[in-house]
């Protein structure tokens, strides 16, 4: 797959959960070699993404979950749900806050933890300069 290939995959996959997102400077590492996860990094802008509440904005910070469909929308099982691999996910996002927007004090998720099968934590940090995480 060729740099524009990857390049236009990324952005049609965050366009097919969030059609008004601007995706740009897609890039990839650790493609070759094998040794180094593969990274993809990008910058995108979504216009309108927090939603209005009155005078606060209730943002969304799963930016990767957001336009997901449920993976299992069913609240009974017949059969058993098990995964033949392992994976790990790590993804790191920086938001920048409009104008004169600023961050109430917020607690993360408490995390998740399932033993001997995984897990889930979130951190939230606020940059020195919330315009420009």
């Amino acid at each position: 797959m060729s740099e524009a290939e990857r390049s236009k995959f990324v952005i049609d996959a965050v366009r097919s959960r969030i059609a008004t997102a601007e995706v740009t400077a897609v890039r990839f590492t650790g493609l070759t070699g094998g040794e180094s996860p593969v990274v993809c990094t990008y910058h995108v802008k979504v216009p309108d993404y927090a939603q209005a509440t009155g005078q606060r904005l209730l943002l969304r910070p799963a930016f990767f979950q957001y336009g997901d469909r449920p993976l299992f929308d069913s609240n009974e099982r017949t059969h058993p749900v098990q995964f033949h691999y392992a994976w790990a996910e790590a993804d790191t996002i920086h938001m920048a806050l409009p104008g004169p927007c600023t961050l109430e004090p917020t607690e993360p998720d408490p995390p998740l933890k399932v033993p001997n099968v995984g897990g889930y934590e979130s951190s939230l940090t606020l940059a020195a300069d919330k315009q420009k995480p």
